[in-house]
């Protein structure tokens, strides 16, 4: 995948991980509202393995599979208020788009800003972003984005999901 980085928009940075992101990488992967919707590993949940995932994240960026997990940096400041992250759907060709925002900076269209600029960024790739069916917040980020909403799936035999499609512009 070619991505262009950083991606500046209004008032957002999405830019690689970097040190000084790590601290509020690991309070937002472990604060229970972050994956109160998700399937997300009980290590995970933790500090210890928060702060794993973020340094395989940032350690992957020069390997010929770069994990391709971004923050979401405030333009103005470069304080880090989310992440966003792209990986490919396992039998397609489409990216799985995931977003999220700190709590403290929720409702202000960040998730909304950020989501566009990676439509924006890759053009030419199919992108998917899936929520679980109660999870009406990000529902409203992806069509508020621009992606249409395909329905519900349960993918690989997982939870069921409601998914939102970008197709690639030819």
């Amino acid at each position: 995948m070619d991505l262009a980085l950083p991606i500046a928009t209004e008032r957002l940075i999405l830019r690689r991980h970097e040190p000084r992101d790590r601290g509020a990488f690991v309070a937002l992967v472990t604060d229970p509202r972050f994956y109160a919707h998700l399937t997300v590993p009980e290590r995970q949940r933790t500090p210890e393995g928060a702060a794993e995932v973020f340094d395989l994240v940032a350690g992957s960026y020069e390997t010929e599979e770069p994990v391709w997990g971004l923050t979401v940096a405030d333009r103005a400041t470069d304080a880090f208020v989310g992440t966003v992250a792209l990986h490919p759907v396992p039998f397609g060709e489409a990216l799985e788009l995931f977003y999220a925002v700190v709590p403290e900076r929720q409702g202000e269209g960040l998730a909304v800003e950020a989501v566009r600029a990676l439509l924006h960024a890759l053009p030419d790739r199919d992108l998917v972003a899936r929520t679980p069916p109660d999870n009406e917040a990000s529902a409203r980020v992806a069509r508020a984005a621009g992606m249409q909403d395909a329905g519900l799936e349960r993918p690989l035999g997982g939870p069921e999901r409601r998914r939102f499609v970008r197709p690639a512009r030819a």
